[in-house]
């Protein structure tokens, strides 16, 4: 990874998004550089359990952060119990003043995703600002790719960004 793909969900925000290491180039050794220069502390890996067990994620760093992994398919949203324990890893780790940093493969649409239902529940915003602040960074992030993709419905995403 480079930096290019690497930034802030929200400005002075403790929660960033990325790609998975190697998707952009770059190796391990220089994804986990970027993020301990940027203080992060954790990564929530979001890739599907196929393709987790094939890019040895979260296992290949988690020796030097505290992880989690939540699998959630490719350009689809998460069932409501998923994006709460993505939500809830996040705010564990930030309560306590951590950093996080979202991944999937790309860092666009799952990342984008659990940003948006980050910042829906920790700013107590409606479901189409959450989507439109994590869509507005200089590094945007996807949430609604399930639906440009034709896996899920506006509706579905708003839906679920409410019940977290």
């Amino acid at each position: 990874m480079t930096s290019a793909n690497f930034g802030r969900i929200v400005d002075g925000g403790p929660l960033f998004g990325a790609c998975r290491p190697g998707h952009l180039g770059g190796d391990l050794g220089e994804w986990t550089e970027i993020l301990e220069t940027n203080g992060v502390s954790a990564v929530l890996c979001l890739l599907s359990e196929r393709e987790a067990s094939r890019w040895g994620m979260p296992a290949s760093y988690d020796a030097t952060f505290d992880t989690a992994h939540v699998p959630i398919r490719d350009r689809h949203l998460p069932d409501v119990d998923r994006l709460r324990n993505a939500v809830e890893f996040v705010e564990g780790t930030t309560a306590d003043g951590g950093r996080v940093v979202l991944h999937c493969n790309a860092g666009l649409g799952r990342t984008g995703v659990v940003a948006a239902g980050w910042v829906a529940r920790s700013w107590d915003c409606s479901p189409e600002a959450a989507i439109e602040a994590v869509e507005a960074r200089p590094w945007p992030r996807a949430p609604r790719e399930a639906i440009r993709d034709g896996n899920a419905t506006k509706e579905e995403l708003y839906e679920l960004l409410e019940r977290i």
